[in-house]
């Protein structure tokens, strides 16, 4: 009897093992979007979500500004522009942002590690992460969702 009993928990364990470690597998969802933002200017954006299970663990951003020769001059303010939006996340541990001109492109790169990083803070900071951040953590599909929708309006794939 003990030794059935020992074999039916073996069993139970390893079905409960071999369906847990599937949703352990990280995977990466990508979503993109081109568009004019204004005369001479081009906006190439690609968000790299990594997601175990239904949780987003790490976004990284690269967003990049395309300008034409006689609107070139304008990346300077732009780049401003940016970094004045990432300053307030500058000592949040788990976030970078990184900001960057070279000849006729700004190239804005933000990664954040939702796995390790303090979602309070960041709610704190801007009230409108709340939509995403619910209990400490990012729903892959909500993501998705922000990231279709007309807000954003990028094409994601699994």
């Amino acid at each position: 009897m003990k030794k059935m009993f020992a074999l039916g928990c073996t069993f139970v364990a390893a079905i409960c093992l071999t369906g847990c470690g599937s949703n352990d597998t990280e995977k990466v969802m990508t979503c993109k979007k081109e568009q004019t933002v204004s005369t001479g200017l081009k906006g190439e954006y690609t968000y790299e979500v990594s997601y175990k299970g239904k949780y987003v663990t790490v976004l990284k951003s690269t967003e990049k500004l395309v300008a034409e020769d006689s609107v070139k001059s304008t990346l300077p303010m732009y780049k401003e522009a940016v970094e004045n939006v990432y300053k307030p996340y500058k000592d949040v541990d788990n976030y970078s942002a990184k900001v960057d001109v070279k000849d006729n492109v700004l190239t804005s790169i933000v990664e954040i590690n939702y796995a390790k990083i303090d979602t309070d803070k960041l709610i704190s900071i801007d009230k409108n992460n709340a939509q995403l951040i619910k209990n400490g953590k990012v729903k892959i599909d909500d993501i998705k969702s922000y990231y279709e929708s007309s807000v954003v309006g990028a094409t994601c794939e699994k």
